[in-house]
């Protein structure tokens, strides 16, 4: 995924204010303390290469993912941008950490082989069944012809 801007929109965060019903000086008040006299939004037009830790309180204090400040335009359109692996080959929305793609397919292949390997295990076990079912029905016909005789 490739960025649109190299610094955070000043226009994003008034958007998202605004959308939550908040003002400049209330998130202002959040960052730096309820007497400050800062303005977030001026300060980051004036000095829009902020520091990490400011944008990750802002993207905290207003519930945002931090690459929505990153792209004006926040549509459908740019969902597709949206990397289905980040970082070390980790896949989004997984709880395995670490694994790439490739192996979670290889996984998977084996595990699918496993499971048909114990169907066809359960379908020979339920023969064998079937085949000791007949025998024991043959047995018991023997025995029983037998005590049926004796009496």
């Amino acid at each position: 995924m490739l960025y649109k801007r190299e610094t955070p929109d000043a226009e994003v965060i008034v958007e998202v204010l605004k959308h939550n019903g908040m003002s400049v000086r209330q998130l202002s008040k959040l960052m730096y303390g309820e007497k400050t006299h800062r303005d977030v939004i001026k300060d980051l037009r004036a000095k829009p290469d902020i520091r990490s830790s400011t944008l990750v309180r802002i993207c905290n204090l207003l519930e945002i993912s931090m690459d929505i400040l990153f792209k004006h335009d926040t549509s459908a359109d740019n969902s597709g941008d949206v990397p289905s692996i980040v970082g070390n080959n980790n896949v989004i929305n997984s709880s395995v950490v670490n694994n790439d793609i490739t192996s979670l397919r290889a996984e998977n292949k084996a595990l699918k082989l496993l499971l048909e390997e114990k169907n066809l295990r359960i379908e020979d076990l339920r023969e064998h069944n079937k085949e000791l079912i007949s025998h024991i029905n043959l047995l018991m016909d023997k025995t029983g012809q037998i005590k049926d005789t004796k009496k």
